[in-house]
């Protein structure tokens, strides 16, 4: 695994930053750099178990099995990944899953005195995956 770090400066506070990470329809929208059709299904309360699927074209699922290991408004947000679902199948134990768990996905959210937030992203990833990853969060 390898932990891809992305920081930027926003021009919104970091509630409303949080909102836009957790929104139903917000999260299809940013998600959709990695994978068009992207959804949760789940809390995003501290100890909650979280789905981040998408359907193919005949409906069924794929995607990440994660509980949401620490969730502080509005500052962090922490994601344990902790199995796939592939082909609409659960999947903790393969060679495939064990490539992508456990692994976390952090968001923190710091305030600027200008009225933002500095949203800063650690990510792990399997080291083939650094380069797509993190186009993709360019993207997103």
């Amino acid at each position: 695994m390898k932990r891809i770090h992305l920081e930027r400066t926003l021009p919104a506070p970091p509630e409303r930053v949080w909102e836009l990470i957790v929104d139903p329809d917000q999260y299809r929208e940013w998600t959709a750099a990695f994978s068009p059709g992207s959804e949760f299904v789940g809390s995003w309360e501290t100890g909650a178990k979280i789905r981040f699927v998408a359907a193919d074209a005949s409906g069924v699922e794929s995607g990440m099995l994660s509980e949401i290991a620490e969730s502080r408004w509005p500052e962090s947000i922490s994601i344990r990944h902790i199995g796939l679902l592939a082909e609409g199948v659960e999947d903790y134990d393969s060679p495939m899953a064990r490539a992508w768990t456990p692994a976390y996905e952090n968001y923190r959210l710091t305030p600027t005195p200008e009225g933002g937030c500095v949203f800063e992203l650690d990510q792990d990833v399997p080291e083939d995956a650094v380069e797509e990853f993190t186009v993709s969060w360019e993207k997103a």
